[in-house]
């Protein structure tokens, strides 16, 4: 639900740019992803 307006403002900011597609890929499915975003998030926390 949170991340329901921000999905809705990059696809107004990507509208010129009608090529690209937008796919949801579960946390489960992805798992690559999932660990760099959370390193990321620490590193960011930490500083």
């Amino acid at each position: 639900k949170k991340l329901k307006p921000l999905n809705e403002r990059v696809r107004i900011l990507l509208y010129p740019y009608r090529k690209v597609e937008i796919q949801h890929v579960p946390r489960e499915e992805n798992r690559e992803a999932d660990e760099l975003v959370n390193q990321a998030i620490d590193e960011a926390l930490q500083e």
